[in-house]
């Protein structure tokens, strides 16, 4: 046994099953179990590829391991073993197969010494026959499912949704995200950033929407670059940027962000503004409050004051009280699976989610003053969640206007007729989002 790749797949193995078994998030499970000085970056690359590739995947490995096993009366953590250890045979190179199986044998064994050999049989038998699915058998929805690895209710739902854009978006969904960078303007000029970047020889793009936007193409750790930790940049998307964009807030301007944490519009709003703004910044976890308190002392943002706050109870203390509100709500996050593949499985309740949305959307119209402008955003491609929403807060709630949003031509952007709002979907740089503005008519 070769003992840094049992070591590699254990810690890719542990993520898997905190991920999957305890519904845990991906990125901040790989953070935890990475947060480790002795492991060298290229193993951290690794075992970060496994897990997320596996998850990626994970639909797929399945319907090929149902020629080989009973997928529901395998235990949980052996068929992850079996995943990791095929989605490696099938999709990476870097590693011999004789060492993946070897090393997929010792995992199983710890877990129990009869899986050992269990293991062992299912891969080699794998690598014998090679049986797997034919796509050209398979109808259409089940071969998207295949090809792309979703789920059959997912691809239903974005095929009804958006017709013949479902490949495109699934395969969208599927590509490996670039770290997108935003330059803190308080700080540092765009140009000097991009010189320390030059002089690291770190290869990077300037964003086609806003030049405080970098787009990373080396695999690096941010988070541990000295210019991250002295709040020179950020890690935003874009999509994410055109949320707080779109709040036209102005210099001494009042805003509320209801559901704020981690804090990135706020503190984009903030930078813009040279922290000339007023900005109350909310979230519902203490926990969470306390990331946007600590982002704003490591970006030098002073126009940011936090709360603790149920944006699904009204407060009386907000009514009539701000020029700007954004409502960046919870939601599904089908927007962002690329880099949170484990959305893929999670059974969404998509009733319970879009009640929350309405409340704090019709909370948030009391907050604003008469003239204001709202925005409301998500980070999911679900119709229901996103102009459905705004449709029914229009027809109940009456003085509100929206407003036309434009940003581009790009085939990804998909303007609504009734400028209810606009769809970005995910495509080269950009996360899947939806967007829309909302005015409160004159008293």
């Amino acid at each position: 046994m070769n003992d840094k790749g049992y070591f590699i797949r254990k810690i890719a193995f542990d993520a898997l099953s905190e991920i999957i078994l305890n519904n845990s998030y991906s990125n901040l499970t790989l953070k935890r179990l990475l947060n480790n000085k002795d492991i060298l970056q290229i193993d951290k690359n690794l075992i970060t590829e496994i897990t997320y590739g596996t998850l990626k995947y994970k639909y797929t490995l399945d319907m090929i391991l149902e020629n080989y096993i009973k997928i529901n009366k395998t235990d949980k953590r052996i068929l992850i073993i079996l995943e990791m250890s095929l989605f490696q045979i099938k999709y990476l190179d870097k590693v011999p197969d004789y060492a993946i199986i070897n090393e997929a044998v010792e995992l199983s064994k710890k877990i129990s010494h009869f899986y050992g050999s269990f293991v062992n049989a299912v891969l080699r038998n794998y690598m014998r026959k090679r049986k797997e699915v034919d796509e050209s058998k398979l109808e259409k929805l089940k071969m998207l499912c295949f090809k792309f690895s979703f789920p059959v209710e997912l691809v239903k739902l974005l095929k009804y949704q958006y017709g013949d854009k479902v490949s495109e978006i699934l395969s969208s969904l599927n590509e490996i995200p670039k770290i997108t960078l935003r330059v803190n303007n308080l700080k540092i000029k765009t140009e000097e950033f991009i010189k320390k970047l030059q002089d690291e020889e770190i290869q990077y793009e300037i964003s086609e929407f806003c030049n405080r936007y970098i787009i990373i193409k080396s695999n690096i750790n941010i988070e541990n670059k000295t210019t991250y930790k002295e709040g020179l940049i950020s890690v935003q998307n874009e999509s994410s940027m055109f949320a707080a964009k779109f709040l036209d807030a102005g210099q001494n301007h009042e805003v509320l962000d209801l559901c704020a944490a981690p804090g990135g519009k706020s503190c984009f709003i903030a930078e813009s503004l040279n922290n000339k703004v007023y900005i109350t910044s909310c979230d519902i976890h203490e926990h969470r409050v306390r990331l946007i308190e600590n982002n704003c002392k490591r970006l030098g943002i002073t126009s940011i004051s936090t709360k603790l706050l149920d944006a699904t109870k009204f407060n009386d203390e907000f009514i009539n009280r701000f020029d700007r509100v954004l409502v960046d709500v919870p939601c599904s996050g089908l927007g962002v699976i690329r880099k949170k593949p484990e959305l893929k499985y999670v059974k969404i309740d998509f009733n319970s989610i879009i009640d929350t949305q309405k409340k704090i959307l019709k909370n948030a119209s009391f907050y604003l003053k008469p003239g204001g402008i709202l925005v409301y955003s998500t980070c999911t491609l679900n119709r229901d969640e996103n102009e459905e929403v705004v449709k029914w807060f229009l027809e109940n709630h009456k003085g509100f206007t929206t407003e036309e949003i434009k940003i581009g031509k790009l085939l990804s952007f998909m303007y609504n007729k009734y400028d209810i709002g606009i769809t970005i979907l995910p495509s080269k740089n950009l996360d899947g989002f939806y967007i829309s503005k909302i005015r409160k008519c004159d008293a």
